[in-house]
């Protein structure tokens, strides 16, 4: 299923992040900057399938840029 496509390709980027060279770093913010913005557009559509994976990209987001706890 293309959702969980998504989803898996982001948590695995996230996942990858901390020990990506700095070019790949680069490539996977533009990476996320438009996976985030897919999300959040599916979220605002129909939240009761896309509200908590929306959340969970945005929670990884947060870590990967020391943001959260």
């Amino acid at each position: 299923m293309l959702l969980d496509y998504f989803l898996y390709t982001a948590l695995t980027v996230a996942a990858l992040y901390e020990k990506a060279s700095a070019t790949s770093r680069l490539g996977g913010a533009t990476s996320w900057q438009r996976t985030g913005n897919n999300w959040r557009e599916w979220a605002d559509k129909y939240p009761p399938t896309f509200g908590d994976k929306h959340a969970l990209v945005l929670a990884e987001l947060a870590r990967i840029e020391s943001r959260g706890p």
